[in-house]
């Protein structure tokens, strides 16, 4: 065989060889990148609310009222996370969740709002309801109904 036909297959098998492996690159980067997205607690789906609790009496009235609250708002699913479970590690850690946290509220993937200029994050007792003062949050249950009535309106950018 010729030697020019010899260099011209192997160009062409080479190239191939290249574009197949350029591909398979991307598509691994693609599915890499697709699960990065999904482990970040940013990425939550709409109308969910996260309920992470301490599962000890003291919370229990607490998730109560907070549960009543969500019946009026039938669009959300609500998901509750024990911080004992082993099984909900990863969550917590998704979450940053650290120290003692009596309860900690999620819509949409976060906890912290913007209500008529001030910052309100849904972690501890909810005001006026705490059990232990030094763990008493910046929120109150209006402005769990306030932010589930539209959390658009008071997302923190």
């Amino acid at each position: 065989m010729n030697k020019k036909i010899i260099i011209l297959i192997i160009a062409v098998i080479v190239l191939i060889g290249g574009i197949f492996f350029l591909l398979s690159l991307k598509n691994n980067n693609t599915a890499v990148n697709n699960l990065a997205k999904t482990s970040k607690p940013q990425e939550i789906e709409n109308n969910l609310v996260e309920v992470f609790y301490l599962p000890h009496p003291p919370i229990d009235p607490i998730r109560q009222k907070i549960k009543s609250i969500l019946q009026k708002f039938p669009k959300y699913e609500l998901k509750e996370y024990d911080f004992d479970d082993k099984n909900n590690k990863q969550k917590i850690e998704n979450y940053n969740l650290t120290g003692h946290i009596p309860v900690a509220i999620f819509i949409n993937g976060t906890d912290v709002f913007l209500i008529n200029g001030q910052k309100i994050t849904f972690k501890n007792f909810p005001k006026g309801d705490a059990f232990v003062p030094s763990l008493e949050g910046s929120w109150d249950y209006n402005d769990l109904e306030k932010v589930l009535a539209d959390p658009v309106k008071y997302k923190n950018d």
